[in-house]
């Protein structure tokens, strides 16, 4: 092992009898704890610090109407936003103070959309099994695989905006 090596090694992991081994082998090289390649190791580089009240995108939607539900549901919550972009990509910003908070809000916003589908998708179908194989969602629409009474398998499209279902598709596989 070269010296650098040696040096680079974390305490964190090495055992008791594998650290003395290490003072006897810098003892030995006559190497000074603190020094080498462990000592001039480049820092990971900080994040770039954002200004205070610079707008930074907090999420990218496929729609204008998508990325205008987010920013009402930021609005919402106290966050002050605007929408960014043109087709295909439109982007919610916020100020750089928010970001944190908005990104928290926003994941919680699309798992809210996923159980609205689901939700739906159990009062469309009552009294059946129904068995969600894949879901996905993507702006405001959830899309869904389910299998029906072990056996269909359906297709189902949700719109769904504020927490409500506002458009829906499905298409069940009818020759089973």
């Amino acid at each position: 092992m070269s010296d650098e090596e040696l040096v680079a090694l974390d305490d964190g992991q090495l055992s008791d009898v594998a650290l003395a081994a290490r003072e006897k082998e810098h003892t030995r090289r006559g190497i000074e704890p603190g020094s080498g390649a462990a000592a001039a190791a480049p820092e990971e580089p900080a994040a770039p610090e954002v200004p205070e009240g610079v707008l930074i995108a907090a999420g990218s939607y496929g729609s204008a109407i998508a990325a205008e539900s987010a920013c009402h549901l930021l609005e919402q919550h106290g966050i002050t936003c605007g929408v960014e972009g043109e087709d295909p990509v439109f982007r919610v910003v916020v100020p750089s103070l928010d970001h944190g908070r908005a990104l928290g809000l926003l994941a919680q916003f699309d798992e809210l959309t996923a159980r609205v589908a689901e939700l739906w998708i159990e009062s469309a179908l009552p009294g059946r099994t129904i068995v969600i194989e894949d879901m996905l969602v993507e702006d405001e629409v959830v899309a869904a695989r389910l299998t029906v009474d072990g056996k269909q398998q359906a297709f189902c499209f949700v719109r769904v905006a504020s927490g409500e279902v506002f458009e829906n598709w499905h298409n069940f596989d009818q020759l089973r």
